[in-house]
């Protein structure tokens, strides 16, 4: 909450509907959380994205990731995206690179290396 106090922007649950429900009903299942965070040791705000272990790899990040991203140019207005992520998570470099992030490179961030991405919208 205090990240969205002071920039208007947080991570928030991502849900889909519950499949054990009728469809009519308006509960969600949340499977993760998606959004922008606002890191001190970084310059710019980041993408940060997490969705439950049964929920990888059927394009849910990839549409939730989608969905900030327009959010935060459009109606956020930023200029500048980054994402981090460590070295090993071949999955999350994979959706990263698919959303349009390039790589920038290594920097230290809790006592770990991590990759520095950017977001580079495709020209049109």
């Amino acid at each position: 909450m205090a990240c969205f106090a002071e920039h208007g922007f947080a991570l928030d649950v991502v849900s889909i509907p519950d499949p054990q429900l009728p469809t009519v009903t308006s509960l969600k299942l949340s499977i993760g959380v998606c959004g922008l965070l606002k890191r001190p040791e970084l310059a710019h705000p980041d993408l940060g994205f997490a969705l439950l272990d049964e929920y990888s790899g059927q394009g849910y990040a990839f549409v939730a990731c989608q969905a900030v991203i327009k959010h935060a140019l459009t109606v956020l207005r930023l200029e500048n995206i980054l994402a981090i992520v460590l070295p090993t998570n071949t999955r999350s470099i994979t959706l990263l690179k698919r959303l349009g992030f390039v790589y920038q490179r290594d920097i230290e961030l809790y006592e770990q290396t991590n990759q520095l991405y950017q977001y580079l919208p495709n020209p049109i």
